[in-house]
């Protein structure tokens, strides 16, 4: 069985007759997001923006991690034995919490380089979910498509600086991240 192309060394069982399957199983298996998986992904890119304020930054940067966030859910699983009824489950449970920590990483980063409390981060992160989902959420209400988020019309002026202003923003804070980061990994 693999996951996009990464294996996942489980061992599926039957827990009704306690036996291994020896059926076939479906080479290719997907990890099905729930209700909780599309709330941590608004946090998640929620805390993304914070630091580049670019939805389509925060969508692209999501969806290169979740190929790393599947490779830990197959090695976070390896060797175990998983009742076939309950694999989708506990994909999406290891799943999501695998997400849960890379957002519980941005918190604490964002703490150590804006040296404040976990308050003012979760403050902060609720005022972006608040302000981008709710406009996504009315826009669906009207049925005009959520993506991409509508800006207002800037001037050809206002966008080079507006995109000049985002993207050393956008360096000095991976430059703070990764630092942090490598700080953080360090001291343990």
């Amino acid at each position: 069985m693999n996951i996009s192309g990464i294996p996942l060394l489980v061992t599926l069982t039957d827990l009704s007759t306690g036996n291994t399957l020896t059926e076939t199983i479906p080479e290719n298996i997907s990890i099905y997001e729930d209700d909780i998986s599309v709330l941590l992904w608004q946090r998640w890119i929620a805390c993304y923006m914070l630091y580049d304020w670019n939805f389509r930054h925060a969508e692209s940067a999501y969806d290169s991690n979740r190929y790393i966030w599947i490779q830990q859910v197959c090695k976070r699983l390896e060797g175990t034995a998983i009742d076939t009824a309950s694999l989708k489950n506990i994909l999406t449970d290891t799943f999501n919490h695998i997400l849960l920590e890379d957002v519980e990483d941005f918190i604490r980063t964002h703490m150590k380089v804006w040296e404040c409390d976990r308050l003012t981060v979760e403050f902060q992160v609720t005022k972006v979910v608040a302000e981008i989902f709710s406009e996504q959420k009315s826009q669906e209400t009207e049925k005009i498509p959520a993506y991409p988020i509508p800006r207002k019309k800037l001037s050809k002026r206002r966008q080079i600086f507006s995109s000049i202003r985002t993207s050393a923003r956008y360096l000095f804070y991976i430059r703070v991240l990764f630092a942090a980061r490598k700080t953080i990994s360090n001291g343990n």
